[in-house]
């Protein structure tokens, strides 16, 4: 465990306890746990936090737990019954950036309903990065390309490149997310971008003492997640400002030909007085 002294997004001292409760897996029992803020930005984060290798081991124990199945006939019968409702609103949001190749890495897939969606309906080739070993072998076994690992491990020897990176609901699970941005760099066609959706601090439906993740390090606001993607030299593209509880993205390196989206009140929505009210 790490405790942090300073914000991991802008380096400030003045942070402080925002609450002290949340849970490690849906519809699990409220745990005491603390999630601080940065009095300056508004950025929101565990403290103390597990570091790299503590995941890990957590990830491995909560396993079944969070993926609601105790074997792989359990996750089988479970991704038989999936829709394309999902594929279908991430391919509707990505499709003017896949270029000819289609080229999508899918990190943390899951159950791979985006990704066998954007493969099966949507003619894409499809590439996966998924840790839990029971559900990558059973999308490698139904015709995605899986490495079953963590992205650091899945980098090491990765010699592809790739139109769209698409991280839903996962980028809140990086310990180190302005390095992860900067990764991404390595690994995208000259305009390829970053697609995320992550939980939206500032605006959510469940009760607080059920909000907070033990899994979600970080917990992201629409100011906080730009100025992250500004320290990492990446600029926001399109954002769906319609989704509740919610933020749905694309990033693209600051060097790439995209326009940037312009300053304007949703991206103000998230400071410390803010988000400490609601």
């Amino acid at each position: 465990m790490r405790v942090l002294e300073k914000c991991g997004l802008c380096d400030s001292g003045r942070i402080e306890l925002l609450h002290n409760h949340g849970i490690s897996e849906k519809g699990g029992e409220t745990l005491n746990f603390n999630n601080f803020i940065c009095k300056d930005c508004g950025f929101v984060f565990l403290n103390p936090q597990p570091g790299a290798e503590d995941y890990v081991a957590i990830y491995q124990k909560y396993e079944y737990e969070r993926h609601s199945c105790n074997s792989k006939e359990e996750a089988e019968k479970l991704m038989d019954n999936f829709s394309d409702e999902k594929a279908e609103q991430v391919y509707s949001f990505i499709k003017e950036y896949l270029g000819q190749e289609k080229k999508i890495l899918d990190i943390g897939c899951g159950f791979g309903q985006v990704s066998f969606g954007l493969k099966d309906k949507f003619g894409c080739n499809v590439f996966a990065v998924e840790p839990s070993k029971i559900l990558s072998e059973i999308i490698g076994e139904r015709g995605i390309n899986v490495f079953c690992g963590t992205f650091d491990d899945f980098l090491k020897n990765n010699q592809e490149k790739f139109n769209v990176v698409v991280m839903h609901h996962v980028f809140e699970h990086f310990i180190d997310p302005l390095n992860k941005l900067e990764q991404f760099k390595n690994i995208l066609c000259p305009q390829g971008v970053v697609y995320m959706e992550v939980p939206d601090v500032s605006s959510f439906k469940k009760p607080v003492d059920q909000f907070f993740d033990y899994m979600h390090p970080y917990s992201y606001s629409p100011k906080t997640l730009r100025d992250a993607s500004d320290r990492a030299r990446f600029k926001i593209i399109k954002v769906n400002e319609e989704k509740r509880y919610r933020l749905q993205t694309i990033m693209a390196s600051q060097e790439s030909d995209y326009a940037g989206l312009a300053q304007n009140d949703f991206w103000q929505r998230g400071s410390y007085k803010s988000i400490a009210r609601y």
